[in-house]
């Protein structure tokens, strides 16, 4: 990869964690591309997360697809880790993984570059590592990618993964900031602009694309087909057929510029079983997204990845 023309002041760097389930889909490959190649961002470690337990070995899939981006892109695979297998059974007992001690390590470090934390799944790997040290909370900060419909709640991928870590995150202290799904799911880009931007971008861009592409066929055939119940909503409901969502790239996004989105300070909510909030008095608040610059987001990782690999 070639050096950057531009260096972002010491005093402005951040040191950064990414907990992403990173085999589930595609877009989780492009936020860990994009973080690795943004100067502000002092990538010291990428954690391996499940997606749900629903198929066997899905965190060490992750970890290989983690890999995968690393040794094509020719970074450093010794900052990549593996995380829990399952989500967590219940919320007083904290999973097991070598991501979640390499997380415990760096936040208790004595440095002045503040730790910022990406959550690009369920948070079974941040929260075991909670459990296991409550101390870490007041020394970093975390990014989640999750959350719907604030303050009713409801169905939503990430958080219901792994609910009893998504309430270990919001029960203690540590502050988070939350990119709900109605918010994330606006990161859209036409399969076009994909093949036109990223494609030809040597190997990496060429695996990025192509995954996309065979993503999109695969979750065609995996969605549930009601196309004679309603053609219309069908036609035009996800998987699209022509675009995809980059949602998990909003994380490195409001890094690279908080005010790339609107949001608002609210009382952190509870999950419940049926994905549902409660929201209780006595608890922390959270800044909750509202909107996002989407066009800023992926531009930036546009021109990046023309710069480093075209």
């Amino acid at each position: 990869m070639r050096k950057s023309i531009y260096l972002v002041p010491p005093e402005k760097r951040v040191r950064l964690f990414i907990d992403t389930d990173a085999n589930c889909e595609a877009d989780d490959q492009y936020a860990i591309l994009h973080a690795l190649m943004t100067q502000k961002a002092v990538v010291k470690g990428v954690i391996a997360e499940h997606y749900g337990a629903k198929m066997p070995e899905e965190m060490k899939k992750s970890y290989q697809e983690i890999m995968k981006i690393f040794m094509m892109g020719g970074f450093d695979p010794g900052v990549v880790y593996k995380g829990a297998e399952a989500p967590l059974q219940n919320e007083e007992t904290a999973g097991e993984g070598a991501g979640i001690s390499a997380l415990i390590e760096e936040a208790m470090k004595e440095e002045k570059r503040p730790l910022f934390v990406i959550c690009q799944g369920a948070l079974t790997n941040i929260a075991s590592a909670i459990l296991k040290q409550p101390e870490i909370c007041e020394r970093m900060l975390l990014v989640i990618i999750g959350g719907t419909n604030y303050p009713v709640g409801g169905y939503e991928f990430n958080t219901m993964n792994d609910p009893a870590a998504f309430n270990v995150v919001m029960k203690s202290k540590v502050p988070c900031w939350i990119i709900p799904e109605e918010v994330y799911s606006t990161m859209q880009v036409g399969m076009a602009e994909l093949v036109e931007k990223v494609m030809d971008r040597d190997q990496i861009g060429r695996y990025l694309v192509q995954r996309t592409m065979e993503m999109a066929s695969v979750m065609c055939k995996v969605v549930p087909d009601y196309s004679a119940q309603a053609p219309f909503e069908y036609a035009l409901g996800f998987p699209n057929g022509e675009s995809w969502c980059l949602g998990d790239s909003c994380g490195i996004g409001v890094l690279i510029s908080h005010n790339s989105g609107q949001y608002k300070e609210v009382k952190a909510p509870y999950v419940k079983e049926d994905g549902t909030y409660e929201i209780k008095e006595q608890v922390k608040t959270v800044r909750w997204y509202q909107s996002i610059n989407s066009r800023f987001i992926l531009e930036d990782f546009f021109a990046k990845i023309e710069y480093y690999f075209g």
